[in-house]
């Protein structure tokens, strides 16, 4: 959607001569073809450091809105030099509105964004984020006005302090200055106690400009909060980062504009009921941190060599995890020495119950094992060679106790380069076949797209927490040897009628041996064990025998040499190899 400005700007200009019907729907085409055109080609996208001062100003038009022409033209003339405006529409624009943007479509500093399909406030907003060249980020609602220096002063006061990422000032309701028509941060909290302040106070309405990193941390906005979704994020904001990375100008930059319907009803029950949860959320964040914490937290991790590596997991856990918690570890058939050496240095480990097995029973094996063990409400699979990072646990319990139908939260797992390695999954059904994507996968982990929420089709194994009620539910099948059974996991869990999401703010350190070159060539035994392809085989007829769904597996495939060859041929091929295993 980078280039809708431009071709908006032709069609616009173009279009306007005919009738409002022609103009709705050739314009709709054209921008639709167009934005298909550059979806179909679109590689990732280079995020520039965050060292300009660059500012977007969102703007998300409705058709409700009485006074949007306003807005944008406060956040146009705005004195403050380095600035784009996006417009954010959706698809069912009128032409009342569409004949008002016309006026704007010439001005440089205007992009209009047309956010198909429009699933709400939080998704328009994290599209035009996504689309955005700023490093800041402020929003004004389409019935608002900005006095035309509001981001020159607010930008100023940022760049006054060093470390700054949120800054934000006051606002007057209908330009009255009655009492009660102020929205005023409480003075004497000013610069300090943010958090405490925004919970009490529930400051929801006051102009901001926010750093675009700080969503890195938050994650982008969440739909379950459209409405007062601002708010959230200002809660997260301040439980995430320090008082000092605030500025608060007491002066009066914003002007909101209440219609007569929002002056005669008071918040909505719906409205009441977000804003409770976000409070809720965000008490469990400071109790989580604090150890306050009514629920055992089993992390479930498997050895197999890699015994340092296995000995820095276990201590990176128990410097950050606050609240009760155990961790069972499951040695996999190490050599001796690696045994011994792990006994030796957690045989005084607290809260660290480990089993040591004879034989390696792959990976789905030794879960199944030492799940067994685990008395915990919640269940965190985690690889040994995995590190976790501050506030990671927290997220996920909090992302995991969002919905009774969430049973399955995924971290963002980055390798150590900085790439990540998923964010999630998603599947594909077609003609008896399924392939498995990983969310995310190659971009860099500063890029901003990383920052969404999504609802994911299924989540791999390695750094993910699922309720113990799903755990005694799932069906989980021996033939799996050392693959694939995260993906029939996941299948059970739609099947049974549950979700599975992801949790972009909760992010871990995939060392994945391949990014060590000096142990990849000295570790053959581990690599060995770990993906034989005997036993990859095995795991591809199980899926498709309990699943009735060939996977669309290259590595797999090219075993064969069916990369490349007709589904028919790969049908006729799979039916085959059933054949020469017995299965």
């Amino acid at each position: 959607m980078r280039y809708i400005n431009k071709i908006t700007r032709y069609f616009v200009g173009f279009l306007f001569n005919f009738n409002a019907i022609v103009f709705y729907k050739r314009f709709s085409r054209k921008v639709k073809r167009f934005s298909d055109k550059i979806s179909g080609k679109k590689t990732a996208i280079e995020i520039a450091p965050y060292n300009n001062d660059k500012v977007t100003m969102i703007i998300v038009i409705d058709n409700d809105s009485d006074n949007f022409q306003k807005s944008l033209e406060s956040a146009l003339s705005q004195t403050y030099n380095d600035l784009e405006v996006i417009a954010v529409i959706d698809p069912s624009y009128t032409m009342g509105v569409m004949n008002i943007l016309q006026g704007f479509i010439t001005n440089p500093r205007f992009k209009l964004f047309i956010h198909q399909p429009y699933k709400g406030i939080s998704s328009a907003l994290n599209a035009a984020i996504i689309d955005s060249t700023g490093d800041w980020i402020s929003v004004l609602n389409s019935n608002d006005w900005m006095e035309d220096d509001a981001i020159q002063k607010l930008m100023n006061e940022l760049k006054s302090k060093s470390g700054t990422i949120f800054g934000f000032s006051e606002l007057l309701n209908n330009g009255k200055e009655q009492a009660g028509d102020k929205n005023l941060f409480p003075i004497e909290y000013a610069g300090k106690y943010i958090f405490s302040t925004l919970l009490k106070y529930e400051t929801l309405s006051f102009f901001s400009i926010i750093n675009k990193k700080v969503f890195l941390s938050t994650g982008l906005y969440d739909s379950r909060f459209d409405g007062v979704q601002d708010y959230d994020i200002a809660l997260k904001s301040a439980f995430h980062f320090p008082d000092s990375s605030f500025v608060y100008l007491p002066e009066i930059l914003h002007h909101h504009q209440i219609t007569e319907v929002g002056q005669v009803n008071p918040i909505s029950d719906r409205i009441k009921n977000k804003i409770n949860r976000i409070r809720e959320e965000a008490r469990l964040r400071i109790e989580l941190r604090d150890g306050v914490f009514d629920k055992l937290v089993s992390f479930v991790i498997l050895s197999y060599e890699k015994k340092e590596m296995t000995i820095k997991c276990i201590e990176n856990i128990q410097s950050l995890a606050r609240m009760p918690y155990e961790i069972i570890l499951f040695d996999n058939g190490s050599l001796p020495e690696s045994q011994e050496f792990l006994r030796a240095h957690l045989v005084d480990a607290k809260n660290v119950y480990v089993t040591f097995s004879d034989k390696n029973l792959g990976c789905p094996g030794g879960r199944h094992e030492a799940v067994k063990k685990a008395k915990g409400d919640y269940i965190i699979y985690l690889d040994n060679d995995i590190f976790i990072t501050e506030g990671w646990i927290e997220e996920l319990l909090i992302t995991a106790k969002s919905d009774e139908k969430v049973m399955a939260v995924t971290s963002k797992t980055v390798f150590p380069d900085g790439k990540v390695q998923f964010n999630g999954g998603k599947y594909q059904i077609r003609d008896g076949f399924i392939k498995f994507t990983l969310i995310d996968f190659g971009l860099n982990e500063t890029d901003i797209r990383t920052a969404q929420w999504h609802s994911c089709d299924w989540v791999p194994g390695g750094a993910t927490l699922f309720k113990k009620e799903i755990i005694n539910k799932i069906d989980f099948s021996a033939g799996y040897i050392n693959a694939f059974e995260d993906n029939d996991v996941a299948l059970q869990i739609h099947n049974l009628g549950y979700k599975v999401v992801n949790c972009p703010c909760a992010k871990v350190v995939h060392n994945h041996i391949y990014y060590d070159d000096k142990k990849t060539k000295t570790e053959k035994r581990y690599l060995k064990g770990r993906y034989n392809n005997e036993g990859l085989i095995l795991s591809f007829l199980n899926f498709y025998k309990r699943n009735n769904l060939i996977l669309e597996d290259t590595f797999i495939y090219s075993l064969f040499s069916l990369n490349g060859k007709s589904n028919e041929k790969k049908k006729a091929f799979v039916n085959n190899l059933l054949k020469e295993y017995k299965l």
